[in-house]
């Protein structure tokens, strides 16, 4: 959690408080950690932490969007900020489809 702090102090996000969210609750078995904040700003942002070699594909990105739903539904309020950190490469298309739906992308070791 450490490292997902300091990434986001780095890129100038700073949250008021940064709960882990066990994906069990959200039904999902993918290994990835997913972290809900609150912006300085009062508005709710999700950061995902991904790690792998393998490249990011649109079926991922799709699913991300789809725990993000459930993870909204689950908490009863609306999530505004994406966020998702990995150290993998991302396919192009998948970037285009996720910064047209409001993520943030940033490769960094995680």
């Amino acid at each position: 959690m450490n490292r997902v702090v300091d990434t986001l102090l780095s890129k100038g996000v700073v949250c008021r408080s940064l709960t882990p969210i066990p994906l069990k609750e959200l039904g999902s078995r993918k290994r990835v950690e997913c972290y809900l904040g609150v912006g300085l700003d009062s508005r709710y942002l999700c950061v995902w932490r991904r790690e792998g070699k393998a490249r990011v594909l649109g079926a991922e990105a799709v699913l991300f969007e789809e725990l993000v739903m459930r993870l909204e539904a689950l908490r009863n309020h609306r999530v505004l900020i994406k966020i998702l950190l990995t150290d993998a490469p991302v396919c192009s298309k998948t970037e285009a489809l996720m910064r047209k739906n409001g993520w943030r992308i940033w490769r960094v070791l995680v």
